[in-house]
């Protein structure tokens, strides 16, 4: 799927996880983002995993 992340084209609630892979600091507003994906997602919580080391 290609779609705007502040604008997702998904229902609330139908997704049961998000990986943005590193784009979030590249973002125009990125919190206007993370809110999308927080109302996408089934599970309203946010996880932000780092790299393994």
């Amino acid at each position: 799927m290609l779609a705007d992340v502040h604008c997702l084209p998904i229902a609330t609630g139908s997704v049961n996880a998000l990986h943005a892979g590193g784009i979030v600091p590249h973002l125009a507003d990125p919190e206007r983002a993370l809110r999308e994906w927080a109302q996408v997602a089934r599970c309203r919580k946010l996880r932000r995993r780092t790299r393994l080391q």
